[in-house]
Parts: C-alpha cells; sequence; structure tokens
C-alpha cells in the first residue's frame, strides 16, 4: 500500500480522537461547574428566600439582621437565619418592624416590641396603627390619641377618632365634627366636616351639610364630588 494513502488513514484517525478528547473534555468542565455552583447556592437550613411551603412569611429587614415574620397555624413569631424563634414568644397578629419597632398583637391588646422583643413602651393598647410620619395612632378606654417614639403623647389631647398622618395632615373627630391636624397637633383649616377622608396627592374628600367636595391642603375648596364617595374607616362614631 503506498505510504502517502497510510498517512491519510492515520491523520483522520487522529483528528477524529483528538475532537472525541475535545468533547469529553468540555463534558467534564460543564459537570464540574455544575456542581460548585450548586454546593455554593445551596440553600441553608431557612432563609428568607427559601421559606418552607407550609409557611405563610416575608422578609422583615431589621439594621442588624434579617429575620422572617412567619404566620403558621395563626400564630406570628420572627425566625432569624437558623430558623429559631428569636423571641420564643408567639403573637395572635404582628406586624413587619419599621425604624426599629414593630406592632403586635396577644389577646385583646396590642402593642410595641423592640428588637429585643421588648414591649418598647411598657404599654399596652386597645388598638393601634403602626407609625407613620413619625407618629402613631392608639387608643384606650375608647379614646384615640398619637404617641411619638418615646412613647409619649405629644398633643396633650385624646379624640372620639383619629387617623394616622398622611402628608402631613391626619384626620381626628372631636366634638361631633372630623379636623385635620398638623405635625404640632394644630387644627388646620378653622373648619369642621361632617365626613372627611385623609389626604392623598395634596387632596381630600368632604362633606359639609349636603355638600361634598375635595379640598387641597389649604382648605380651599377644588371641585365638587359625589357624597357616597367618601368613606371613612369606623364611619361613624356615635355623636
Amino acid at each position: 500500500m503506498p505510504t502517502h494513502f497510510i498517512s491519510k488513514k492515520y491523520k483522520g484517525k487522529t483528528r477524529l480522537l483528538l475532537i472525541f478528547i475535545v468533547f469529553i473534555a468540555l463534558g467534564v468542565g460543564l459537570g464540574i461547574g455544575m456542581i460548585i455552583r450548586l454546593l455554593i447556592n445551596k440553600p441553608s437550613k431557612l432563609t428568607s428566600s427559601t421559606p418552607p411551603s407550609s409557611l405563610v412569611s416575608q422578609n422583615v429587614n431589621i439594621k442588624t439582621e434579617e429575620l422572617l415574620l412567619v404566620n403558621k397555624d395563626n400564630k406570628y413569631f420572627f425566625l432569624d437565619k437558623m430558623g429559631n424563634n428569636i423571641f420564643n414568644e408567639e403573637y395572635d397578629y404582628a406586624l413587619p418592624f419599621v425604624d426599629g419597632l414593630a406592632l403586635v398583637t396577644k389577646g385583646d391588646k396590642q402593642f410595641f416590641i423592640d428588637q429585643t422583643g421588648k414591649n418598647v413602651f411598657n404599654e399596652e393598647f386597645d388598638s393601634a396603627e403602626p407609625f407613620q410620619e413619625d407618629f402613631a395612632v392608639v387608643s384606650k378606654n375608647g379614646k384615640f390619641f398619637f404617641i411619638d417614639k418615646t412613647g409619649k403623647n405629644p398633643f396633650k389631647e385624646e379624640f372620639v377618632f383619629a387617623d394616622s398622618f398622611y402628608e402631613g395632615l391626619a384626620r381626628v373627630r372631636k366634638e361631633g365634627k372630623f379636623f385635620f391636624i398638623d405635625k404640632t397637633g394644630k387644627i388646620v383649616f378653622n373648619q369642621g366636616f361632617d365626613r372627611a377622608s385623609s389626604f392623598a396627592n395634596g387632596m381630600a374628600k368632604v362633606k359639609l351639610g349636603d355638600q361634598c367636595f375635595v379640598i387641597d391642603k389649604t382648605g380651599n375648596k377644588v371641585k365638587d364630588t359625589p357624597c357616597d364617595y367618601i368613606k371613612n374607616p369606623q364611619d361613624y362614631l356615635k355623636k
């Protein structure tokens, strides 16, 4: 057999062998890479991104660490990254931490806890709203009032009803009328309304007598509005 045919034959086999080796090397490399990625990204026992399917949870960001606020069997509690009940407490209801405070409910009382689980104001309320714009609305014995982040009532006043601050103003009810107060506790507009919504986008809906209209943050009328469109939570406590 001519030598040039032998050379071509072995060259073809060598080329096929090299191609086969390259494919094997690529496959091994991809497999090792996938294994490494799986090991690196292996979820821990309980993390905020992979809660057990039996738990309904949400992320709660605290200054020093990330906790899980968990609702299981109608009980709320906080877990750390290891899945431990960090406060050894269960609540009937709880909201996430905001600026280091969380609103929780036990029985028929509500109170605020700090990042250690302590009742930070050493006080329980009949009802409470989370802090918003530096104040929280709470109630005791049928009276509503505001507290600051020291737990004090900065306005030294109680109301038949009060709502959280929105856009720097809060609606309150006293003497059978709704008023708006600013963050000093002062009544603005010098006008009471039969009904009122909270401010949103610089406007609020109010009712005065048989007229319903929209006001701006100076108290001036902007336009008329249907009366049945003004709805208030707890509307409207008996005078």
